[in-house]
């Protein structure tokens, strides 16, 4: 059965081909349509439902129609939707999440990161399990006096604050969505960041830079920059951290060896720090 059907991949799909140029008008919809799986099979596409397709498109900022005009191309926010693989749909609540979030009334703590970060059609289950009802109405309490209204995505809010507060995925209730989101984390938020740069312009590139790292590995902010050397999660963040290290030139000093080595072994102390000086050069080269 041709995935076509699914008005979803059909929009993301459609969305593609005006990024590659091939649909610029309604009949290069016809045209490219009458040669899918989905008109082999005998899905009709009708008149009514290319064109409803196209209007929300056009309504989720995804695509530009000038006016007068049938052509239609991509905007800069569907091409997020189309370069990294990501739902149109996705990508508008993305792009709607953050907007609120980065507001100027708007508060900024783990809960809202959580809604902001996990509230997409993407992660609606269309329906909410039972077991995990309690925590996702105890969510959904707390962002509606923020008067934000939480969708059946509830799980995988909840799921994104379990994350950011580093609770372990092992016999915890959300265990599946959270593991799914340390894993697409720094995908995630790489198509968020492009959303920023590209289209709505919060100027907000520390943030995605840091956001990953809290995700995968429950991290604070401060802690976030140890998670970028190879082999240290959230617990050896923490140690390096009491350490009383505060930074990767801290890390990158040779003065620091002999303390690094009360809780490493010497050669990989050595590694880490050939590490820590690659990424401080690095860092010091982008912002040049």
């Amino acid at each position: 059965e041709s995935v076509l059907c699914n008005r979803n991949i059909l929009a993301f799909h459609l969305l593609a081909e005006i990024s590659n140029r091939e649909v610029r008008s309604t009949d290069d919809v016809f045209k490219w349509y009458s040669r899918s799986l989905a008109a082999l099979q005998q899905h009709a596409l009708t008149e009514q439902d290319c064109n409803d397709l196209i209007k929300e498109l056009d309504e989720l900022e995804m695509i530009i129609r000038r006016e007068g005009s049938s052509l239609m191309q991509i905007s800069n926010l569907g091409k997020v939707s189309a370069w990294l693989y990501y739902s149109p749909y996705d990508v508008h609540a993305w792009y709607r999440n953050f907007g609120t979030l980065f507001s100027q009334d708007s508060r900024i703590d783990n809960h809202a990161i959580a809604w902001a970060f996990g509230d997409i059609p993407g992660f609606d289950w269309g329906y909410i399990p039972r077991n995990m009802e309690h925590d996702c109405s105890d969510f959904a309490r707390i962002m509606g006096q923020r008067n934000i209204k939480v969708s059946q995505s509830a799980p995988f809010c909840v799921a994104t604050l379990k994350c950011l507060e580093n609770e372990d995925t092992k016999n915890n209730l959300f265990g599946i969505p959270m593991r799914a989101l340390k894993y697409d984390a720094l995908r995630m938020a790489n198509a968020i960041s492009l959303i920023d740069s590209m289209y709505s312009h919060w100027n907000k590139s520390d943030f995605w830079i840091t956001l990953p790292y809290r995700v995968k590995y429950g991290v604070t902010d401060e802690l976030v920059p140890f998670c970028r050397l190879p082999g240290i999660g959230g617990k050896r963040a923490k140690k390096l951290w009491d350490l009383g290290m505060r930074s990767l030139l801290d890390i990158a000093k040779t003065s620091n060896t002999r303390k690094l080595t009360t809780i490493f072994q010497p050669a990989r102390v050595q590694r880490l720090q050939a590490a820590a000086k690659k990424i401080v050069r690095a860092d010091a080269q982008n912002a040049a």
